[in-house]
Parts: C-alpha cells; structure tokens; sequence
C-alpha cells in the first residue's frame, strides 16, 4: 500500500527551505529545465494554484475513478512545486526546473492510499503520454 503524507496550508512553502539544500540557484546558472515535462505521479495537483497553472502540460490521468484531478491532500501539490513552481510572480516558490511542465497523474485517492500497482499504472501512463 502507498500512502502519502499531508503537508502544510500552502503545500508549496513548506519546501522552500530544501532549495539551499540541493543547490538550487547554482543548477540555475546552468538550466532552468530546459521546458521539459515533468510527472507528478500522485495524489493529483491543484489545478487553480497560482504557482502551477502556466506549468500545466495539459495532460492529466486519473487512476482512481475520480472526476477531478485536483489535489484534495496537497502533496502532489507540493511535489509539484518543487518541480517546476512559477518564478518571479509574487507568489509561493520557485520551482527547481521552472521552465518545465507538468503532467498531473492521479494515482493516489484524496486522502493519499494507493497501491504499487497504481502507481506503476500512473508511471507507463505517464511514460505513454510524454513519449507516444
């Protein structure tokens, strides 16, 4: 069983401080992630958050029979802003790869339970859509 653990209120600030961590600024000298596509395989991600939106590849599975992919735990969220969040627009975080874009792949339910096997599905859906 794969689980995933909640975050705080604005899911995109709690991971903030591991930028330093991961040398984050010294990688921008180089890359900011070339528009790559980046999935985010998950509780999904919330749509309508400021920082993400832009970020949206369009594309968007989900695993668990959901009509929505948003994220209603914030760890996909969360993941996803550290990934690729919005730079230079007033709001929450930079992501690492901020030219990339996202693929939001709901594989975990909204109170993050799932199974390897979700997870797996959500990888080759993923695999499938980025590379035909």
């Amino acid at each position: 069983m794969a689980h995933a653990v909640g975050t705080t209120n604005d899911p995109l600030q709690a991971g903030q401080q591991n930028l330093s961590l991961i040398q984050a600024r010294d990688a921008w000298d180089r890359t900011h992630g070339d528009a790559r596509r980046i999935a985010i395989v998950d509780s999904g991600i919330y749509q309508n958050h400021p920082d993400l939106q832009a970020r949206s590849s369009g594309a968007t599975e989900t695993l668990w029979g959901y009509y929505s992919h948003d994220d209603q735990l914030g760890h996909g969220t969360h993941v996803a802003g550290i990934a690729a969040a919005m730079t230079d627009n007033g709001e929450g975080v930079a992501g690492i790869g901020f030219d990339a874009h996202l693929l939001n792949v709901k594989a975990l339910d909204d109170l993050g339970n799932g199974s390897a096997g979700s997870v797996a599905d959500g990888i080759i859906w993923a695999t499938i859509a980025t590379h035909g």
